[in-house]
């Protein structure tokens, strides 16, 4: 396909677009209408002199003119990602904790994270709490009185942590 013949689709394709903008149709429409991105209907529109503003009051005038549907507004995206921590909690609201590990705990952590898809302070936190069930007799008793006096000055510390 030569230049002459690109230039004449071109042509073909604004023209058609610039109808198609007059008659009302989204960008998104006319981009399917005349197989192309929306970016490239955007621009075509632009270089034919129809700014954003000219074609959303076209779409108006066409709206109201004719069907009594409003133009609708794309909508926003959605709000991120959910939270990822336990009974739907954000996880930036828990407290933090630096830990110092041996290189090859480290890496023995992280390879078990990506290998089971496991967020490393859930690895570690399944851990502490496997600790804590297998401690038994005096010490347990000790442990468990010692982190209900931490777990209060805890939420009194972070309010938004459960």
């Amino acid at each position: 396909m030569g230049l002459e013949e690109k230039v004449e689709q071109t042509r073909i394709k604004t023209e058609r677009a610039r109808q198609l903008a007059g008659e009302g149709m989204t960008q998104r429409e006319i981009a399917a209408a005349i197989g192309m991105t929306q970016k490239g209907v955007s621009l075509m529109l632009k270089r034919a002199g129809i700014s954003k503003q000219d074609h959303a009051i076209m779409q108006r005038k066409v709206a109201t003119a004719g069907a009594a549907q409003p133009v609708r507004k794309p909508r926003a995206p959605g709000g991120g990602r959910p939270p990822a921590g336990d009974h739907g909690e954000h996880v930036q609201h828990m407290p933090s904790l630096t830990v110092r590990l041996p290189p090859d705990t480290l890496a023995g952590l992280k390879a078990l994270s990506a290998v089971t898809g496991t967020p490393t302070w859930r690895l570690v936190d399944q851990a502490v709490r496997q600790s804590l069930q297998q401690v038994t007799g005096a010490t347990a008793e000790d442990v468990r009185r010692l982190s209900k006096r931490e777990l209060a000055r805890i939420k009194a510390a972070h309010p938004l942590a459960r």
